[in-house]
């Protein structure tokens, strides 16, 4: 009778608390370490790092479209970047 007593008396609810903090960490962990697995098996941030690539080349390909088109480069010019296509010494005009 004196074990059960004993034991209702140490068992107050903070020891469940506890535990349930200490399940939840662990889970966490786990969740962060296989996360971190996955995105590098399936090698997602090189898969980010092309995109953001792709998307400033692609920028850089409309700001210099854009230009062009409101006319800010000379007539027989190609563009920004480009070769000039009378560079040859040829009298084409474009």
């Amino acid at each position: 009778m004196n074990t059960i007593i004993l034991q209702a008396a140490l068992n107050d609810g903070t020891g469940s608390a506890v535990g349930a903090l200490i399940a939840i960490g662990i889970s966490l962990l786990i969740f962060f370490i296989l996360r971190s697995v996955m995105l590098w098996y399936w090698k997602v941030d090189k898969i980010v790092e092309n995109q953001q690539k792709q998307i400033q080349q692609m920028n850089t390909v409309i700001e210099a479209m854009s230009a062009f088109y409101r006319n800010e480069y000379p007539k027989n010019s190609a563009g920004p970047g480009l070769p000039n296509p009378n560079q040859d010494g040829s009298e084409k005009t474009v």
